[in-house]
This record gives structure tokens, C-alpha cells and sequence, in this order.
């Protein structure tokens, strides 16, 4: 179980980087998540939902089943939103060290500032997404533990 971890998280951050354009890296990568998916997600079924299902009232069992399927999706959407905000850095940086290289002959790059307004707009379709990825995370949080805290008109008839 361990290599299966280990090996989901170092596909984790080849994807987040980003730089597989061959097919046979793309494979490993994309095999690496499925089961490190398929851990989480058989780990979370007979750990914790199976086992803890039958103990619940009858009007929070279905807000706790949900919040696991609000777990799974919350991560990935988090996930596909670091991978396009490392994206975007690195589309922004290349473009910057392209346009003063272009400039210059020799392979000296002279170090500019890269104005905030230029990474704030390249990174703010990945910092959305992640930002949704929290709430979603939020709100299955207080779904599992049967909180009332952070959404209380959303849980009003569910006890």
C-alpha cells in the first residue's frame, strides 16, 4: 500500500509540472493517479462509510455518503486547479524569458520583475478553481461531522 502511495504522489507532481509530452511518461502518470484514486477512494469506502453508515440517524445518512463523493471531487478540482496555476507560471515566465532573449543574442538572460497584474490574470482561472475545490471541501467537511457551522441554512432539514 505504501508503493501505491508513494508512487500516486510522484504522479501527482508530474502532473501538476505538467512537462509529459510522451506517451509512455503520460501512461505511468495517469496509471499513478488511478491508484492512488482507487486507494482513497477504497480506503474511504471500507474504513470509514461502510463501517460508520448504519450507526447514523436515519436524516444524516445521506448528507454523510455525499460528503465522501464532496471529498473525492473537492480534491480533484483543487488538484486541476494547481495544475493550471503551475501552468500559467510557467507560460508567463517562458513568455518573459523568451521576449528578452529575443532581444539578445547571447544566452544571458537579464532578470526582469514580472508584473503582478500579468501572473494575477494567468493565474486566476487555477485560483478559482481551487478556491471552489475549498468550499466543496468545506461543505462536505460539515456534512461528515454533522456540523451546522459553516453552512447553517444548508443543513436546516436534514436533522
Amino acid at each position: 500500500m505504501v508503493f501505491v502511495v508513494m508512487g500516486g504522489l510522484m504522479s501527482l507532481i508530474g502532473f501538476l509540472v505538467g512537462k509529459h509530452r510522451d506517451p509512455a511518461r503520460k501512461a505511468l502518470i495517469s496509471g499513478g493517479l488511478v491508484l492512488l484514486a482507487a486507494s482513497v477512494i477504497v480506503s474511504m469506502v471500507f474504513e470509514d462509510l461502510l463501517p460508520r453508515f448504519n450507526t447514523r440517524p436515519e436524516a444524516q445518512r445521506l448528507p454523510f455518503a455525499l460528503s465522501f463523493l464532496g471529498f473525492l471531487l473537492a480534491t480533484a478540482m483543487i488538484v486541476y486547479g494547481g495544475r493550471r496555476f503551475v501552468q500559467a507560471t510557467f507560460s508567463v515566465i517562458g513568455e518573459i524569458v523568451g521576449q528578452a532573449q529575443a532581444g539578445r543574442k547571447s544566452s544571458f538572460v537579464p532578470q526582469r520583475r514580472v508584473p503582478s497584474s500579468v501572473l494575477f490574470i494567468a493565474w486566476l482561472p487555477g485560483l478559482l478553481w481551487m478556491a471552489a475545490g475549498f468550499l466543496l471541501l468545506a461543505l462536505s467537511a460539515s456534512a461528515y461531522h454533522e456540523s451546522h457551522f459553516p453552512f447553517p441554512w444548508l443543513w436546516v432539514g436534514w436533522s
